[in-house]
């Protein structure tokens, strides 16, 4: 009997990495455009959260300039002595 001339496994073993470097890509893109996704969400919870909280500051700004005008109103331009 003479051998056969080519591998009796490589008529099944070449389609099956094709299939499996097919599934492999679709896997990666599915789970690429998940996390894409998930970046994505979490930056607008983060952009969300920095204009609320550059709000805050904003009243705080105020508050702070308000007593600042208070207390110059009151006591004017005085500086304790650093005897």
């Amino acid at each position: 009997m003479s051998e056969p001339s080519q591998p009796y496994w490589l008529s099944w073993i070449v389609p099956m990495l094709a299939v499996l470097g097919v599934l492999w890509a679709f896997v990666k893109k599915l789970f690429t455009n998940a996390v894409r996704t998930e970046m994505t969400s979490m930056h607008e919870e983060n952009r969300v959260r920095l204009v609320e909280m550059s709000n805050r500051v904003g009243v705080i700004e105020n508050t702070l300039a308000r007593i600042e005008g208070r207390m110059q109103e009151r006591w004017g331009d005085y500086q304790e002595d650093d005897r």
